[in-house]
C-alpha cells in the first residue's frame, strides 16, 4: 500500500502522493465497485474486464489536481500497485501478473471515469 498521510482532526482525510515528483494532495481513500468496462488503451481488456464488479481501494482528491493532468471532477484515482494487491486477495494473480508488467513505479495511477464505479463506502486496510 503507498504510504499517506492522516490529516489530524480530519474525518478520514489524507495527503496522497500524486505524481512523479512526490506532491502531496488533500484527498480521501474510499472503496469503490467498477461498474463498466472502461476503455483505457494502457491498460491491456484482461485487466480491465477483471476489474468490472470488483471492489477497489480509491482516492477522490479535494485539493484542486493540475490541469495538465487532465483528470475529470468526480474521477476516482487508484494506485496500480493497490489494484494489484486487490487483484491478488480475489485470486486473479494471472491478470495481476499481468498489471504488474506496466507498474513502472509506486505512484502510478489508473483513472476510473466518474460513470463506470459506484461508491461503497469508506476504505479500510485489509
Amino acid at each position: 500500500m503507498v504510504e499517506t498521510i492522516c490529516v489530524h482532526g480530519s474525518e478520514g482525510e489524507i495527503m496522497a502522493p500524486l505524481g512523479k515528483f512526490n506532491r502531496f494532495y488533500r484527498a480521501k481513500r474510499e472503496k469503490v465497485r467498477v461498474t463498466e468496462n472502461f476503455s483505457d488503451p494502457d491498460l491491456p481488456l484482461e485487466v480491465q474486464q477483471a476489474l468490472r464488479d470488483m471492489e477497489i481501494g480509491v482516492l477522490f482528491f479535494e485539493d484542486p489536481i493540475p490541469e495538465r493532468l487532465h483528470i475529470p471532477i468526480g474521477a476516482a484515482l487508484a494506485y496500480l500497485t493497490e489494484i494489484r494487491e486487490d487483484l491478488v486477495r480475489a485470486d486473479k494473480t494471472t491478470v495481476a501478473a499481468m498489471l504488474n508488467k506496466l507498474v513502472t513505479g509506486e505512484l502510478d495511477m489508473l483513472m476510473i471515469p466518474p460513470d463506470q464505479f459506484t461508491r461503497i463506502g469508506n476504505f479500510s486496510v485489509p
